[in-house]
C-alpha cells in the first residue's frame, strides 16, 4: 500500500478514471492526479463534504455536502444542490441519473431532475454501469433490482 498524501486526513474516495480519484476530508474537495508514478494534488473546492461519487458514464462529480443534501459540482466552486431532503448515501451514474439513501432507509433514484422512490428498509445501496441497483436491506440480505 502507498501514502499518497499525509497531509489532509482523507474521509471519502471515488475513483473516476485510470489516474484520477476525487477524494474529501470534513472541509475540502480534492482531484488527484497519477501520471508517470507521480501523484498531484489539488482543492477542487471547499465547504462540508460527506460523501463523494464519480459518474462512471460522463465523468460528472456528485457529493453530499452542507446539509447532508446532494450536490452536482460543476466548477470553479459552483455547485447545483440536487435534493430537498437529506441524504446519507449517493451512488452517481451520470450527470442525470443517480441513486440515494435517505436517513429514513429508503432508497431514492434520481433520473433527469425526478427523484423516484424505490425501496424501504435499504442500509447501503450501489448501481452499476447498465443502471442495475444492488442493495442490501436493514436484514443484510442482498437483493438486485434489474432495469431491462
Amino acid at each position: 500500500m502507498e501514502e499518497i498524501d499525509g497531509s489532509y486526513f482523507h474521509s471519502n474516495i471515488s475513483i473516476c478514471d485510470y489516474n484520477k480519484v476525487f477524494t474529501t476530508d470534513n472541509s475540502n474537495l480534492f482531484v488527484g492526479s497519477y501520471y508517470n508514478n507521480v501523484y498531484s494534488l489539488e482543492i477542487l473546492d471547499r465547504g462540508t463534504y460527506y460523501q463523494i461519487s464519480c459518474a462512471f458514464h460522463d465523468k460528472s462529480l456528485w457529493f453530499i455536502g452542507s446539509g447532508h443534501y446532494i450536490y452536482l459540482y460543476i466548477n470553479n466552486y459552483k455547485k447545483i444542490i440536487r435534493s430537498e431532503v437529506q441524504f446519507k448515501q449517493i451512488k452517481a451514474l451520470s450527470e442525470q441519473h443517480a441513486i440515494g439513501i435517505d436517513y429514513n432507509y429508503t432508497l431514492w433514484e434520481y433520473i433527469n431532475g425526478t427523484w423516484t422512490w424505490i425501496r424501504n428498509n435499504v442500509r447501503t445501496a450501489s448501481i452499476n454501469h447498465n443502471g442495475d441497483i444492488f442493495y442490501i436491506d436493514n436484514n443484510n440480505f442482498i437483493y438486485k433490482i434489474s432495469k431491462n
